[in-house]
Protein backbone atom coordinates (compact mmCIF):
# COMPACT_ATOMS: atom_id res chain seq x y z
CA UNK A 1 0.00 0.00 0.00
CA UNK A 2 1.30 3.45 -0.83
CA UNK A 3 2.96 5.57 1.79
CA UNK A 4 0.97 8.12 3.79
CA UNK A 5 1.30 11.81 2.96
CA UNK A 6 3.37 13.97 5.28
CA UNK A 7 0.40 14.88 7.47
CA UNK A 8 -1.89 11.88 7.18
CA UNK A 9 -5.56 12.30 8.06
CA UNK A 10 -7.16 9.71 10.32
CA UNK A 11 -10.45 9.68 8.87
CA UNK A 12 -16.49 8.73 1.73
CA UNK A 13 -20.79 8.58 -0.52
CA UNK A 14 -22.24 8.41 -3.81
CA UNK A 15 -18.41 13.55 -10.23
CA UNK A 16 -17.66 11.48 -18.56
CA UNK A 17 -15.69 11.73 -21.28
CA UNK A 18 -16.81 14.93 -22.78
CA UNK A 19 -19.16 17.25 -21.02
CA UNK A 20 -22.66 17.10 -22.46
CA UNK A 21 -24.32 20.01 -24.08
CA UNK A 22 -25.46 21.03 -20.70
CA UNK A 23 -22.36 19.51 -19.42
CA UNK A 24 -22.30 18.27 -16.31
CA UNK A 25 -21.37 15.91 -8.97
CA UNK A 26 -26.43 12.12 -7.79
CA UNK A 27 -30.93 10.34 -5.70
CA UNK A 28 -32.67 7.60 -7.24
CA UNK A 29 -35.45 9.81 -8.44
CA UNK A 30 -36.03 9.27 -12.15
CA UNK A 31 -34.52 11.98 -14.24
CA UNK A 32 -36.05 13.72 -17.18
CA UNK A 33 -35.24 12.19 -20.50
CA UNK A 34 -32.73 14.65 -21.75
CA UNK A 35 -29.33 14.47 -23.14
CA UNK A 36 -28.04 16.01 -20.00
CA UNK A 37 -28.18 14.02 -16.78
CA UNK A 38 -31.28 13.24 -14.80
CA UNK A 39 -31.42 13.92 -11.15
CA UNK A 40 -30.34 10.68 -9.60
CA UNK A 41 -28.50 9.83 -6.49
CA UNK A 42 -25.21 11.17 -5.42
CA UNK A 43 -23.25 9.92 -2.50
CA UNK A 44 -21.11 11.83 -0.08
CA UNK A 45 -18.00 10.65 1.63
CA UNK A 46 -17.88 9.72 5.26
CA UNK A 47 -16.32 12.12 7.71
CA UNK A 48 -12.71 12.87 6.79
CA UNK A 49 -10.23 14.32 9.21
CA UNK A 50 -7.88 17.21 8.83
CA UNK A 51 -4.14 16.93 8.98
CA UNK A 52 -4.12 17.31 12.75
CA UNK A 53 -6.70 14.57 13.22
CA UNK A 54 -9.62 16.92 13.90
CA UNK A 55 -12.85 15.64 12.32
CA UNK A 56 -14.16 17.86 9.55
CA UNK A 57 -17.81 18.94 9.66
CA UNK A 58 -20.46 16.51 8.54
CA UNK A 59 -20.92 12.94 9.75
CA UNK A 60 -21.14 10.02 7.39
CA UNK A 61 -24.14 10.39 5.13
CA UNK A 62 -24.53 14.11 5.70
CA UNK A 63 -23.01 17.16 4.05
CA UNK A 64 -19.40 17.38 5.21
CA UNK A 65 -17.18 20.41 5.04
CA UNK A 66 -16.25 21.73 1.62
CA UNK A 67 -12.80 21.84 0.10
CA UNK A 68 -10.24 24.17 1.66
CA UNK A 69 -9.96 27.77 0.48
CA UNK A 70 -7.47 28.49 -2.25
CA UNK A 71 -5.01 29.95 0.24
CA UNK A 72 -4.03 26.45 1.38
CA UNK A 73 -0.99 24.80 -0.14
CA UNK A 74 -1.76 22.79 -3.28
CA UNK A 75 1.15 20.47 -2.64
CA UNK A 76 0.86 16.93 -1.41
CA UNK A 77 -0.15 16.80 2.23
CA UNK A 78 -2.73 14.96 4.23
CA UNK A 79 -4.70 18.03 5.24
CA UNK A 80 -5.24 19.13 1.65
CA UNK A 81 -6.25 15.73 0.33
CA UNK A 82 -8.52 15.05 3.29
CA UNK A 83 -10.09 18.47 3.12
CA UNK A 84 -10.83 18.16 -0.56
CA UNK A 85 -12.07 14.62 -0.10
CA UNK A 86 -14.50 15.72 2.53
CA UNK A 87 -16.06 18.49 0.54
CA UNK A 88 -19.69 18.28 -0.33
CA UNK A 89 -18.47 20.45 -3.16
CA UNK A 90 -16.75 17.38 -4.51
CA UNK A 91 -19.82 15.28 -4.27
CA UNK A 92 -22.44 14.80 -6.85
CA UNK A 93 -22.26 11.17 -7.30
CA UNK A 94 -24.00 8.19 -7.96
CA UNK A 95 -26.25 6.08 -9.72
CA UNK A 96 -29.62 6.73 -11.10
CA UNK A 97 -32.51 5.22 -12.94
CA UNK A 98 -30.29 3.01 -15.06
CA UNK A 99 -28.95 1.24 -12.00
CA UNK A 100 -32.33 0.66 -10.49
CA UNK A 101 -33.86 -1.01 -13.52
CA UNK A 102 -32.12 -4.27 -12.65
CA UNK A 103 -34.75 -6.97 -12.19
CA UNK A 104 -32.39 -9.75 -11.14
CA UNK A 105 -29.61 -8.16 -9.14
CA UNK A 106 -26.30 -9.98 -9.21
CA UNK A 107 -24.54 -11.37 -6.13
CA UNK A 108 -23.30 -8.82 -3.62
CA UNK A 109 -19.64 -7.99 -3.29
CA UNK A 110 -18.10 -9.56 -0.19
CA UNK A 111 -14.91 -7.52 0.07
CA UNK A 112 -12.96 -4.62 -1.38
CA UNK A 113 -9.45 -4.24 -2.70
CA UNK A 114 -6.81 -1.79 -1.51
CA UNK A 115 -5.82 1.59 -2.89
CA UNK A 116 -2.84 0.19 -4.77
CA UNK A 117 -5.19 -2.23 -6.57
CA UNK A 118 -7.73 0.39 -7.59
CA UNK A 119 -5.10 3.00 -8.46
CA UNK A 120 -1.98 1.07 -9.52
CA UNK A 121 1.18 2.86 -10.59
CA UNK A 122 0.58 2.04 -14.26
CA UNK A 123 -2.75 3.85 -14.14
CA UNK A 124 -1.39 6.89 -12.33
CA UNK A 125 1.48 6.99 -14.83
CA UNK A 126 -1.10 8.10 -17.41
CA UNK A 127 -1.75 11.18 -15.27
CA UNK A 128 1.70 12.49 -14.27
CA UNK A 129 0.17 15.47 -12.49
CA UNK A 130 -1.05 13.01 -9.83
CA UNK A 131 2.30 11.53 -8.89
CA UNK A 132 2.97 7.80 -9.01
CA UNK A 133 1.47 6.44 -5.78
CA UNK A 134 -1.98 6.29 -4.23
CA UNK A 135 -2.27 7.03 -0.53
CA UNK A 136 -4.64 5.13 1.73
CA UNK A 137 -6.47 7.79 3.74
CA UNK A 138 -7.87 5.27 6.18
CA UNK A 139 -11.60 5.97 5.98
CA UNK A 140 -14.01 3.68 7.77
CA UNK A 141 -17.80 3.43 7.73
CA UNK A 142 -18.19 5.74 10.76
CA UNK A 143 -20.77 3.49 12.35
CA UNK A 144 -23.15 3.47 9.40
CA UNK A 145 -25.14 0.26 9.84
CA UNK A 146 -25.80 -0.06 6.10
CA UNK A 147 -22.22 0.51 4.96
CA UNK A 148 -20.10 -2.50 5.86
CA UNK A 149 -16.77 -0.90 4.98
CA UNK A 150 -15.37 2.08 3.15
CA UNK A 151 -12.07 3.06 1.61
CA UNK A 152 -10.64 6.44 0.65
CA UNK A 153 -7.59 6.84 -1.55
CA UNK A 154 -5.77 10.03 -2.52
CA UNK A 155 -3.13 11.03 -5.03
CA UNK A 156 -1.52 14.33 -5.94
CA UNK A 157 1.74 15.67 -7.31
CA UNK A 158 4.73 15.57 -4.99
CA UNK A 159 5.90 19.10 -5.62
CA UNK A 160 5.69 22.08 -7.89
CA UNK A 161 5.23 25.80 -7.64
CA UNK A 162 1.86 25.86 -9.39
CA UNK A 163 -1.20 24.11 -7.92
CA UNK A 164 -1.16 20.44 -8.79
CA UNK A 165 -4.04 18.08 -9.43
CA UNK A 166 -5.68 16.28 -6.51
CA UNK A 167 -7.50 12.96 -6.87
CA UNK A 168 -9.77 11.36 -4.28
CA UNK A 169 -11.29 7.91 -4.78
CA UNK A 170 -14.02 6.68 -2.44
CA UNK A 171 -15.31 3.10 -2.46
CA UNK A 172 -18.13 2.04 -0.14
CA UNK A 173 -19.38 -1.53 0.27
CA UNK A 174 -22.91 -1.85 1.61
CA UNK A 175 -24.02 -4.89 3.58
CA UNK A 176 -24.49 -7.91 1.26
CA UNK A 177 -28.01 -8.32 2.67
CA UNK A 178 -29.02 -5.25 0.66
CA UNK A 179 -29.32 -7.66 -2.27
CA UNK A 180 -32.50 -9.08 -0.74
CA UNK A 181 -34.26 -5.80 -1.48
CA UNK A 182 -32.70 -5.36 -4.90
CA UNK A 183 -30.12 -3.01 -3.33
CA UNK A 184 -32.90 -0.55 -2.48
CA UNK A 185 -31.03 0.46 0.69
CA UNK A 186 -28.18 1.67 -1.51
CA UNK A 187 -30.58 3.83 -3.52
CA UNK A 188 -32.26 5.23 -0.45
CA UNK A 189 -28.98 6.13 1.21
CA UNK A 190 -27.72 7.98 -1.85
CA UNK A 191 -30.94 9.94 -2.21
CA UNK A 192 -31.00 10.94 1.44
CA UNK A 193 -27.42 12.13 1.30
CA UNK A 194 -27.84 14.27 -1.78
CA UNK A 195 -31.34 15.64 -1.57
CA UNK A 196 -30.11 19.16 -0.83
CA UNK A 197 -28.10 19.52 -4.03
CA UNK A 198 -30.59 17.62 -6.20
CA UNK A 199 -33.31 20.09 -5.33
CA UNK A 200 -31.19 22.95 -6.66
CA UNK A 201 -30.69 21.47 -10.15
CA UNK A 202 -32.98 22.03 -13.08
CA UNK A 203 -34.45 19.27 -15.20
CA UNK A 204 -31.46 19.61 -17.53
CA UNK A 205 -29.04 18.79 -14.71
CA UNK A 206 -27.76 22.35 -14.49
CA UNK A 207 -27.60 24.72 -11.60
CA UNK A 208 -25.93 28.05 -10.97
CA UNK A 209 -24.58 29.13 -7.61
CA UNK A 210 -25.59 25.74 -6.19
CA UNK A 211 -25.09 25.50 -2.45
CA UNK A 212 -22.35 22.91 -2.03
CA UNK A 213 -22.45 23.11 1.76
CA UNK A 214 -20.06 24.71 4.22
CA UNK A 215 -20.64 28.16 2.75
CA UNK A 216 -19.50 27.27 -0.76
CA UNK A 217 -21.30 27.53 -4.08
CA UNK A 218 -20.58 26.46 -7.65
CA UNK A 219 -22.11 26.11 -11.10
CA UNK A 220 -23.03 22.49 -11.79
CA UNK A 221 -23.50 20.67 -15.10
CA UNK A 222 -24.39 17.01 -14.82
CA UNK A 223 -25.15 13.99 -17.00
CA UNK A 224 -25.61 10.24 -16.77
CA UNK A 225 -22.81 7.77 -17.32
CA UNK A 226 -22.97 4.05 -18.03
CA UNK A 227 -20.31 2.83 -15.63
CA UNK A 228 -21.22 -0.11 -13.40
CA UNK A 229 -24.99 -0.24 -12.97
CA UNK A 230 -25.21 3.41 -13.90
CA UNK A 231 -24.02 6.66 -12.45
CA UNK A 232 -23.46 10.35 -12.92
CA UNK A 233 -20.73 12.64 -14.04
CA UNK A 234 -20.50 16.29 -13.19
CA UNK A 235 -18.39 19.30 -13.87
CA UNK A 236 -18.45 22.02 -11.24
CA UNK A 237 -17.02 25.39 -12.16
CA UNK A 238 -16.84 28.76 -10.49
CA UNK A 239 -16.55 27.30 -7.01
CA UNK A 240 -16.39 30.13 -4.51
CA UNK A 241 -17.20 31.11 -0.99
CA UNK A 242 -20.80 32.24 -0.80
CA UNK A 243 -20.92 36.02 -1.17
CA UNK A 244 -17.33 36.25 -2.36
CA UNK A 245 -16.95 35.91 -6.12
CA UNK A 246 -13.24 36.65 -5.88
CA UNK A 247 -12.18 33.66 -3.79
CA UNK A 248 -12.25 30.25 -5.51
CA UNK A 249 -13.05 27.39 -3.15
CA UNK A 250 -10.62 25.08 -4.95
CA UNK A 251 -7.49 25.88 -6.99
CA UNK A 252 -8.66 27.03 -10.40
CA UNK A 253 -12.26 27.07 -9.18
CA UNK A 254 -13.28 23.83 -10.94
CA UNK A 255 -13.43 20.11 -10.27
CA UNK A 256 -14.96 16.98 -11.81
CA UNK A 257 -16.86 14.16 -10.16
CA UNK A 258 -17.59 10.78 -11.75
CA UNK A 259 -19.47 8.23 -9.70
CA UNK A 260 -21.38 5.01 -10.17
CA UNK A 261 -22.85 2.09 -8.30
CA UNK A 262 -22.28 -1.60 -8.89
CA UNK A 263 -24.67 -3.73 -6.85
CA UNK A 264 -23.72 -3.02 -3.22
CA UNK A 265 -20.68 -0.89 -4.10
CA UNK A 266 -20.58 2.88 -4.54
CA UNK A 267 -17.56 4.35 -6.31
CA UNK A 268 -16.73 8.04 -6.55
CA UNK A 269 -13.81 9.66 -8.37
CA UNK A 270 -13.30 13.35 -7.66
CA UNK A 271 -10.58 15.36 -9.30
CA UNK A 272 -9.32 18.90 -9.06
CA UNK A 273 -7.27 19.61 -12.16
CA UNK A 274 -3.89 21.28 -12.24
CA UNK A 275 -3.67 25.05 -12.58
CA UNK A 276 -3.08 24.80 -16.32
CA UNK A 277 -5.82 22.27 -17.00
CA UNK A 278 -9.08 23.23 -18.67
CA UNK A 279 -12.25 22.11 -16.82
CA UNK A 280 -13.21 19.74 -19.65
CA UNK A 281 -9.76 18.14 -19.49
CA UNK A 282 -10.25 17.54 -15.80
CA UNK A 283 -13.57 15.85 -16.52
CA UNK A 284 -11.97 13.67 -19.20
CA UNK A 285 -9.24 12.60 -16.78
CA UNK A 286 -11.72 11.82 -14.00
CA UNK A 287 -13.76 9.74 -16.45
CA UNK A 288 -10.71 7.76 -17.58
CA UNK A 289 -9.78 6.97 -13.99
CA UNK A 290 -13.35 5.96 -13.12
CA UNK A 291 -13.48 3.62 -16.13
CA UNK A 292 -10.25 1.96 -15.01
CA UNK A 293 -11.58 1.51 -11.46
CA UNK A 294 -14.82 0.05 -12.86
CA UNK A 295 -12.80 -2.58 -14.72
CA UNK A 296 -10.84 -3.46 -11.61
CA UNK A 297 -14.03 -3.81 -9.56
CA UNK A 298 -15.56 -6.31 -11.96
CA UNK A 299 -12.32 -8.26 -12.30
CA UNK A 300 -11.21 -8.53 -8.71
CA UNK A 301 -14.06 -8.35 -6.21
CA UNK A 302 -15.26 -11.52 -4.45
CA UNK A 303 -19.03 -12.05 -4.26
CA UNK A 304 -21.44 -13.81 -1.93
Amino acid sequence: MASQPPTPPSGPDGSPAQPPEGDPPGGPSPAPSQQDPPSEERAQPSSPRSGDGTPLDGPHGEGPAGPPPSSESPRRNGALVAGIAGGAALLLVVAGAVAWSITRPGPAYAAMDECADYLPEELLAEYPELGDQATDLGTDSDGDKVVAEALRCGATSESGESPGAVLVLDVERFDPETRDGGYADVRDTIWDRNRQVDEQLGEDGRGEAVDLDDGQVGDVRMRENELGDGGRSALVTGTRRAGDDEEPAVPGGAFASVAFSDRNLLVSVRLIGGSEQEPEETLDAATGIAEAVDERVTESEATV
